[in-house]
């Protein structure tokens, strides 16, 4: 088995050693609360290490390339599933926004949420443009 490294310990402005995986500390713990495993790794992290070791051994081929492309995907398809449900509850008001309205969610919204609700926006405009274009307008 090959011989781990050691590494330096990364601490935080007031010293407090920091997770080296999530960047989590004493003061500054994980959503779900962790605690020390190591010296410098929580206990959320290392449970995902764990998840990762018995995926490896339990995959066929496994391929940690193709697991973080999957995640992103469906974190993606989570989000814009979301953003589908509040817009299909408001499609009236999304269609007839203004600039500044949009400006006025954005800034109340978490970033992705914000960023979809965007792009949803711009997909919008671009479609009603398109359609205009194409003779249909209403």
């Amino acid at each position: 088995m090959p011989e781990v490294m050691e590494r330096p310990v990364k601490r935080d402005r007031d010293g407090l050693i920091r997770c080296r995986v999530c960047g989590c500390t004493e003061m500054d713990a994980c959503p779900v609360g962790c605690s020390w495993v190591e010296e410098d790794l929580c206990s959320v992290c290392a449970q995902a290490v764990a998840g990762l070791l018995e995926w490896e051994d339990a995959a066929h081929r496994a391929n940690l390339g193709a697991l973080l492309r999957e995640y992103r995907r469906r974190l993606r398809a989570d989000r814009r599933e979301h953003i589908e449900q509040f817009v299909d509850a408001n499609y009236c008001a999304v269609r007839c926004i203004t600039i500044e309205q949009l400006a006025e969610w954005m800034d109340a919204m978490d970033a992705p949420a914000a960023m979809l609700l965007l792009r949803y926006a711009r997909a919008l405009l671009a479609a009603e443009q398109r359609r205009r274009a194409a003779g249909g307008a209403a």
